[in-house]
């Protein structure tokens, strides 16, 4: 079987989705659950101040 990347969308841009980014792409490189090649490709707001 094919290894696959796991892409993540994280749906907040605050503290908590700040960190959850962080722990996965450090889970990432450590081989975890997560996926060896696991990335945040999306992020989405509400409000369009806080989405970049």
């Amino acid at each position: 079987m094919t290894e696959q990347k796991v892409r993540w969308g994280v749906l907040a841009t605050g503290g908590i989705a700040a960190a959850f980014t962080a722990d996965l792409v450090t889970a990432s490189h450590s081989g975890s659950a997560a996926g060896p090649d696991a990335k945040v490709v999306a992020v989405a707001s509400r409000s369009e101040e806080t989405k970049r």
